[in-house]
């Protein structure tokens, strides 16, 4: 009773100790629980990015950086590099290579030779050695990539001329370039050392294909030729004809030359050629193994030859060999491929007005001491237009002419061997010029349009400062696109201490007058001409149509006004004949 009679205070009094105990209690476990928690999520966290290490968690936002692998084949790796520069410190003596070749190539050698240089001193032991001394399986495919002017085509011309003992019994070697100028300077190459009397035909469209069947097929009806260096269009025209079968089953070299260019070579020709001469196909067992051993070798050469293995595979290449040029700048370069420009390069990059390209490219060429100087563009039209303009600027002071795809045949050669001369100092081209083709004694290349590709650029660039020779490169660009083509250069590890200048437009002012009175008169020369094609275009039409109503009077006319035609009567025969006649000349 005294109990519930007490003051309500002394019962709280007696009750809260009790309660502290408990709620101190409750306190420590939820804090030891708490720590057992941050321990857990401390390891689970630790778990999870043990686990992000690993592998990608799709939906997670936090990713460690993976470091990107490069995957090289080991052939490529393994390139037997030599000094991409040409200087009296890497050239070889003479006596160092002669004595592994013919008493006959020697002598037309120290004729025409001085010393051998890197690239010759790397390749050319390599295939005399497989001569000398023949492996007893199939041969190893070479891969040689070099700046242009180094001296590649001498690497497989020696070689060749070295194998061939008894001139006219086969065919030896199918020297296979993507232009027709090529051709005839690979001709030209093996010419200043054939002295064994090899015959080496030419197929590549600039002479008539008759002309070029007489040549290769000889009185009795076989094909008679040691070398073939053609194009691959005009080559299977020439194979696949039935008047003459090709026997290439002792066929030794296979040789592509600027083979980067070529495309679709396995389609256009190279199966057909590896399957007439028994290099297609692998091989199962020791018979193959000794059958396929007589099978072509195959060496392709460019200046930019792809690293790209998937580039490469078209080739099917047979345990290939790398022969490269060694990068002096860079330990590594990070592009497709490893390419180096002639050491000899001077660049001067020009940042000027659109407007103003063409009388910066008039007052460098008036400033300069160059004699030979090739001008690259884009575009034909560019090069039409700029060919008229500085022919008016330069007023006969200098000769300029163009190079396009519209010369054929000799009326090409002809513009090529003016400039080679020196009767022309500036020729304009496309990028006709660009692959391969060796005008000596070029000073200066100029980019008036930027190459599209680092490709583009070192095979431009390869024109000038070949073969150990100084040379001058310009490029004339605007500011953005001038930022780009830097950027690009750098990249590809092509910069070479290239110099910038800018130009601006009150620099231009003294020939800004002479320069706007050009542009007028090349205006009007152009809407002159324009005139002229119209006049000529209506005069063809009405000959077209004349010739379509005389050759239905020749078709009503029946046989006799036929026959009348033939024998250059007149009536509706002999108008018939006309028709057809004008027709077929006017390419309808």
């Amino acid at each position: 009773v005294e109990a519930e009679e007490a003051p309500e205070e002394e019962i709280a009094t007696e009750v809260q100790p009790e309660v502290k105990e408990k709620k101190k209690k409750k306190k420590k476990k939820v804090v030891e629980e708490n720590e057992e928690g941050e321990e857990e999520n401390g390891e689970g966290t630790k778990q999870e990015e043990d686990y992000q290490k690993e592998f990608k968690v799709l939906g997670h936002h936090d990713f460690t950086e993976v470091k990107k692998i490069r995957v090289v084949s080991g052939w490529i790796k393994n390139a037997r590099e030599f000094p991409a520069g040409i200087d009296s410190d890497n050239l070889g003596p003479l006596a160092e290579i002669t004595p592994h070749l013919p008493k006959s190539l020697v002598k037309r050698i120290e004729a025409e030779l001085k010393h051998w240089f890197p690239v010759q001193r790397a390749v050319i032991p390599e295939l005399l050695d497989s001569i000398v001394n023949p492996p007893v399986l199939r041969r190893r495919d070479l891969a040689i990539s070099a700046p242009t002017g180094s001296g590649k085509t001498l690497c497989y011309v020696l070689p060749i001329l070295a194998t061939i003992s008894n001139p006219g019994e086969f065919i030896s070697t199918l020297i296979v370039v993507p232009v027709q100028a090529l051709v005839k300077q690979i001709i030209n190459e093996i010419g200043r050392f054939n002295g064994i009397g090899a015959k080496v035909v030419g197929l590549s469209g600039s002479d008539p294909y008759d002309k070029e069947r007489r040549r290769l097929i000889n009185a009795e009806g076989l094909i008679d030729a040691d070398i073939i260096v053609a194009t691959p269009s005009r080559f299977m025209e020439h194979f696949l004809d039935p008047s003459a079968s090709f026997d290439l089953s002792r066929l030794r070299y296979i040789i592509a030359d600027e083979a980067d260019r070529m495309l679709n070579v396995r389609q256009e020709w190279l199966e057909l050629v590896e399957g007439e001469s028994g290099g297609l196909g692998g091989a199962t067992s020791i018979m193959d193994l000794a059958t396929k051993r007589n099978s072509p070798q195959k060496i392709l050469l460019s200046a930019t030859l792809s690293r790209d293995i998937e580039q490469l595979e078209k080739w099917n290449l047979h345990r290939p060999r790398l022969f490269r040029a060694s990068a002096e700048k860079a330990e590594q370069v990070d592009t497709s491929a490893e390419c180096v420009l002639p050491s000899g390069i001077s660049h001067l990059i020009l940042e000027t007005p659109l407007k103003f390209h063409p009388l910066v490219l008039f007052n460098d060429i008036i400033e300069s001491e160059c004699k030979r100087i090739l001008v690259f563009t884009n575009h034909k039209d560019s090069s039409v237009r700029l060919c008229k303009l500085l022919s008016i600027l330069s007023d006969g002071s200098f000769q300029v002419e163009q190079l396009t795809a519209d010369l054929f045949g000799k009326r090409r050669h002809k513009v090529l061997d003016r400039f080679r001369k020196g009767t022309t100092r500036v020729l304009i081209c496309s990028d006709y010029l660009s692959r391969g083709v060796d005008v000596e004694g070029i000073d200066c290349v100029v980019n008036y349009d930027l190459p599209q590709a680092t490709r583009l650029f070192i095979h431009r660039a390869g024109r000038t400062a070949r073969a150990g020779t100084k040379g001058r490169l310009v490029s004339i660009t605007e500011k953005e696109p001038k930022r780009l083509y830097v950027k690009l250069l750098k990249k590809g590890n092509l910069w070479n201490d290239a110099s910038e200048k800018k130009i601006e437009e009150e620099e231009l002012e003294e020939s800004k007058e002479k320069y706007t009175k050009a542009l007028e008169k090349m205006k009007k020369e152009m809407e002159e001409e324009t005139k002229k094609d119209g006049g000529k275009e209506e005069k063809k039409e009405k000959e077209n149509g004349n010739g379509g109503r005389g050759g239905g009077a020749m078709m009503r006319g029946g046989s006799r006004g036929r026959g009348n035609g033939n024998r250059g009567g007149g009536g509706r025969g002999g108008g018939g004949g006309m028709g057809q006649r004008n027709g077929k000349r006017n390419g309808t």
